[in-house]
């Protein structure tokens, strides 16, 4: 569609920085670092925003996964833009004329959705050319645009229902409970004999809704003063500094009050000896205040792997972060040198047997070569494909692979 779309247009589309996987590693490496800087300056101005005296453990928790895919994020906006601008002549740039306070994402699983649309990059590429300033450069507004709400059902499902009653039935049996598990990644007979083998009762958890706050613009005015001597980056560094304060998810500002209430008014336990989770610890923001808060009381933090990148790929952002917050970590069966949280335990994510009626599984001559698929934005950095030019290369190394086997297997 958008090959059709710009086929009228005399246009030219920029070869892509991190098409080199070299840079692309060097980079990675380099913005591990900005990260780092970056949490210890943005702890201090939260803790003293919200007048409290939080460790940086505790804010990396929270805000860690939303800051790195940020940082990631931006770096790759700006690289690109700056790029652009040494490399070709511009007159005028065309932008979609939209309030940039629609964009602000109200939390961390809202901010995954709007980080791979147009809208939001669109905003971030012209947030970045406010801060670059260049003289002579014309900037055409377009008509008004108004990012979508998101479409919330309000029917209640047979599903939603039952996940009600559990965890009704969970906050009134399990609230002493030593162990804390959410979001397993454990069938249900091997979660239920793990819970009964230490005597609780197999209790299921559902965080509350986030209260959606709007957008204070007095919450946002501090100044950041990331501390990082790198020169050749000092002028990323200046447009972090002043897009955090406007970009950070309203719930770790403007609802960070309500969302320290309902951690402390939750039916869950108060003293878990040891939390556990395969996947609550990045996009749940009730779960993972929650969680540091007992981090700090006492408790561990033991996380599993939820997918097949981990271990395999050279390497990934979230893994190095899950890594960094938990006190073990459970694998399916990989290890690393010098990594001493790491624990071998086999695969233990639930798989439900294949449906017998089911079309894929009946057709017993066929097979099926399952793909990946990457938005066209990047939104995270790992050892994978981040760009169009790279699936294809991906693609095409599918279609060598087929035409390699033999004739009898292709053929099915």
């Amino acid at each position: 569609k958008l090959k059709e779309k710009y086929s009228n247009y005399n246009y030219y589309v920029l070869s892509y920085h991190w098409d080199d996987r070299e840079k692309l590693y060097k980079d990675y490496l380099l913005i591990q670092k900005i990260y780092e800087s970056t949490l210890d300056s943005l702890s201090k101005k939260l803790n003293f925003q919200h007048s409290v005296n939080r460790k940086k453990s505790y804010w990396r928790i929270l805000i860690g996964p939303w800051l790195g895919y940020f940082i990631q994020v931006l770096f790759d906006r700006w690289f690109m833009l700056d790029k652009a601008l040494k490399e070709y002549k511009f007159d005028y740039i065309n932008i979609n004329e939209f309030s940039k306070v629609d964009l602000v994402p109200n939390s961390m699983d809202e901010f995954k959705d709007y980080v791979v649309t147009d809208q939001w990059n669109e905003m971030i590429y012209f947030s970045i050319l406010e801060f670059l300033n260049i003289e002579n450069l014309k900037i055409i507004n377009n008509k008004k645009f108004r990012f979508d709400d998101k479409v919330l059902s309000s029917s209640q499902s047979l599903k939603s229902t039952i996940k009600k009653l559990r965890n009704y039935f969970s906050q009134e049996l399990g609230k002493s409970n030593k162990l804390f598990v959410k979001e397993s990644y454990l069938s249900l007979s091997n979660f239920t004999k793990l819970s009964t083998s230490i005597n609780q009762f197999p209790s299921y958890w559902e965080s509350p809704a986030l209260v959606d706050k709007k957008y204070n613009p007095k919450y946002r005015n501090f100044k950041l003063n990331i501390n990082f001597e790198e020169k050749e980056v000092g002028t990323f560094i200046k447009l972090l500094e002043l897009l955090i304060p406007k970009n950070i998810p309203k719930i770790y500002l403007e609802g960070y009050g309500d969302l320290i209430e309902s951690n402390l008014n939750v039916k869950w336990p108060k003293n878990p000896k040891v939390i556990f989770t395969s996947v609550g610890f990045f996009f749940d923001d009730f779960f993972k205040a929650w969680i540091a808060s007992k981090l700090d009381n006492g408790s561990k933090l033991v996380t599993g792997q939820h997918g097949g990148n981990y271990g395999i790929l050279n390497w990934f952002f979230i893994e190095d972060h899950q890594y960094k917050i938990s006190d073990y970590f459970l694998t399916w069966g990989w290890d690393k040198k010098n990594k001493n949280k790491l624990v071998k335990i086999g695969l233990f994510k639930f798989l439900p047997k294949a449906k017998t009626n089911n079309f894929l599984f009946n057709q017993k001559q066929k097979i099926l070569l399952v793909q990946a698929s990457i938005p066209r934005f990047s939104y995270h950095m790992y050892s994978s494909p981040v760009s169009q030019v790279q699936m294809e290369r991906y693609l095409n190394d599918q279609f060598n692979f087929v035409e390699c086997l033999p004739k009898n297997i292709r053929n099915k």
